[in-house]
């Protein structure tokens, strides 16, 4: 049960219950009204509570007036005489319960009723009332459109009169009903010679809008026609046309002359063009970084961006204006060397260098074709002039062409001067590494060949066999220490001079590595060397003395960086065409950093407590430049556990050896 029918019975109860206790205490006064004060609770019931709640109150005065009421009291005995009274009662309570509820709910649809007919009232007299407003703004906008149509039209007149654009008004046929005056401005015919016409076909042509577009949108804007005037000039307009009905026609056609417009329009974009090949143009100058290079493909580069028939520069020889060099010379269509079949003046050129002005000159083979000739200038020095030959190239365009030859010449000597330093640099850099690493190797060797001469010079000393032995076996060795850098000096002038060139001769592989390591007897000294070569290696194509001199450096180098009594590794293998050299020792290998650094000229990487190594720093630079002459090539790498391995790979040609060889062991 809801709340609502709590209430709603609950009070029914109540009402009961508030009666019996009205009557219990009114009862001496009410002689025999005892069951009138019900009736008020058994009407509030109903009209609250609804039917329910009124007979519940009916049932429940009932048994409160049997109960409390008739004797006997405080029993629920019937007592046949009380029986028509209470009859009586319950109907007249029923009757009472019945006629409350209904007359409430007519009241309340009374009241519906009575609301919806106000709402209805008031809803149809504020349409009404809309319905005026909009009544009177119709008619008070009717006046004032009639007044602006009058206005208009007058204003219309006048504009029309005055305007520059040509209005006519045709049947659907084309047949004129109105040609404005000013017709003779655009097409040059008056309205008179307009209207002999007779039909706007003639004029602007036809079909060039579609008619069913037309008839929905209502108006076609901006359809642009070439027409020609009646003097036979051709002429750029645009026509609007409307679907109007005035004047006695149908369709409005509104002409407005474009020429200027379109002629300027084409001008800018003909200026944006060649604002974007002048970057282009600057772009390739500068993508040039050799100066020679730069200055001799200019011509190319300025026919190829621009389209122009010809371009050719030239520059005084030798500071005087009386020789002149030509730089950079192309031709549109011509083929590698070719320049095209125009041929500058000298003295016009000698005239633009000396005045420092432009002259254009008429082509006497192309009808718009035109010969300039500019000077290239880098703030008021002349140093040069330019000739074009071209066809439609703006003259504010040439002046910056000339503009941009100009930096690039200052721009390639620019760049002369700093190669010319940085050359300059480099050979002062070179010539002091050059000293500081020779100065060492030459005066090691030649003070102990000196002290050993010394003292075979001393008379009167008496040297045993041994001892002599000693100083004869120093003195060769440190001979052949210098011829070894010697021939390392001539090598490395070699390589950088371009002059290395490898004579290739069938050789073993084998046979190499046995001169290598006779070579390098003395620096191998105090290490143990395992060879390691294969049987049955191929007789190979090569230089063998520059492979062993490339093969005895690394040899070298790697007893220089690696302890005393630890063991050094040569390997020699031959995978397809391709030959392996490889040298392997136990030192304390290569930083990540050093490893493309240990190749270059005069560098010489450190031990780990910080001395500088012996050497020249030159052997590793000879190898790579050795293998390169070869077409190979050789890396660094250190290993997994311990020390560097340095290989030589070099693509050769070979062939089955006479009888196999190997060297397999250690030394």
């Amino acid at each position: 049960m809801t709340h609502s029918s709590l209430l709603r019975y609950g009070g029914a109860i109540l009402a009961v219950a508030l009666a019996l206790l009205l009557t219990l205490l009114l009862r001496p006064w009410l002689e025999h009204n005892d069951f009138l004060l019900f009736f008020p609770a058994l009407m509030l019931s109903a009209w609250y509570g609804g039917i329910g709640p009124g007979l519940l109150a009916t049932f429940l005065s009932l048994l409160a007036i049997d109960y409390f009421l008739l004797p006997p009291a405080f029993g629920l005995t019937l007592n046949w005489a009380y029986l028509p009274r209470l009859g009586a009662f319950a109907f007249v309570a029923a009757l009472t319960s019945w006629l409350t509820v209904a007359r409430k709910q007519a009241e309340v649809s009374l009241r519906a009723a009575h609301d919806s007919l106000e709402q209805r009232v008031e809803e149809r007299t504020a349409e009404l009332s809309r319905a005026n407003a909009v009544l009177e703004e119709q008619v008070a906008e009717r006046e004032r459109a009639e007044a602006a149509l009058r206005e208009s039209e007058e204003l219309h007149r006048v504009t029309l009169s005055r305007i520059s654009d040509a209005v006519f008004i045709t049947e659907e046929a084309g047949a004129f009903t109105y040609i404005c005056p000013n017709a003779e401005v655009i097409f040059g015919y008056t309205a008179e010679e307009v209207q002999a016409l007779g039909n706007i076909k003639r004029l602007i042509g036809a079909g060039f809008f579609d008619r069913r577009e037309l008839e929905v949108a209502g108006e076609i804007q901006n359809l642009e026609r070439e027409i020609k005037d009646k003097a036979g000039s051709r002429h750029s307009i645009l026509v609007n046309v409307k679907r109007v009905s005035i004047k006695g026609g149908s369709l409005l056609y509104t002409c407005r002359d474009i020429t200027g417009r379109k002629k300027a329009e084409g001008k800018i974009h003909k200026l944006l063009d060649e604002v974007w090949d002048l970057y282009q143009l600057s772009r390739a100058i500068i993508a040039t970084p050799d100066p020679e290079t730069a200055i001799s493909s200019l011509a190319k580069q300025v026919v190829e961006v621009f389209g122009v028939n010809y371009c050719a520069i030239f520059a005084p020889y030798g500071n005087e204006a009386r020789k002149w060099e030509r730089l950079s010379v192309s031709g549109l269509g011509a083929g590698p060397g070719e320049t095209g079949s125009f041929t500058p003046s000298p003295l016009v050129i000698k005239e633009v260098f000396e005045t420092g002005e432009i002259k254009s000159l008429i082509s006497a083979t192309e009808e718009n074709e035109t010969i300039s000739y500019l000077p290239l200038k880098i703030g008021a020095k002349l140093v040069g002039v330019m000739t074009l030959v071209a066809e439609g190239l703006e003259r504010e365009t040439q002046e910056a062409i000339a503009g941009l030859l100009a930096l690039a010449f200052e721009r390639a000597n620019f760049l002369r001067e700093v190669s010319r330093a940085e050359a300059l640099k480099q050979s002062d850099a070179l010539k002091s590494a050059l000293i500081a690493s020779v100065s060492h190797d030459l005066r090691t060797p030649l003070t102990s060949i000196r002290a050993s001469v010394d003292s075979l010079l001393h008379n009167e000393l008496n040297w045993d066999q041994a001892t002599l032995r000693e100083f004869h076996v120093i003195i060769s060795e440190e001979v052949n220490r210098l011829m070894r850098l010697v021939e390392n000096l001539l090598a490395m002038a070699r390589i950088d001079a371009g002059e290395l060139h490898p004579s290739k001769q069938w050789g073993s592989v084998a046979e190499i590595c046995n001169n290598v390591l006779d070579r390098c007897s003395g620096a191998l000294h105090h290490h143990r060397v395992r060879v390691d070569c294969a049987e049955g290696l191929p007789l190979v194509r090569v230089d063998s003395r520059l492979i062993a001199q490339a093969l005895a450096n690394l040899v070298e180098n790697a007893a220089r960086y690696s302890p005393e009594g630890s063991e050094i590794t040569v390997e020699a293998q031959v995978e397809r065409d391709e030959l392996r050299l490889s040298v392997t020792d136990q030192g304390l290998g290569i930083a990540p950093e050093e490893t493309e650094r240990i190749f270059e000229k005069f560098y010489r990487s450190a031990h780990s407590d910080g001395r500088q190594p012996e050497g020249t720093g030159m052997g590793l630079a000879i190898t790579r430049g050795l293998v390169e002459a070869h077409g190979g090539r050789v890396w660094a790498e250190n290993n997994r556990k311990q020390g560097a391995k340095f290989t030589m790979a070099l693509r050769v040609e070979q062939r089955e050896a006479p009888r196999s060889e190997a060297i397999d062991g250690e030394l």
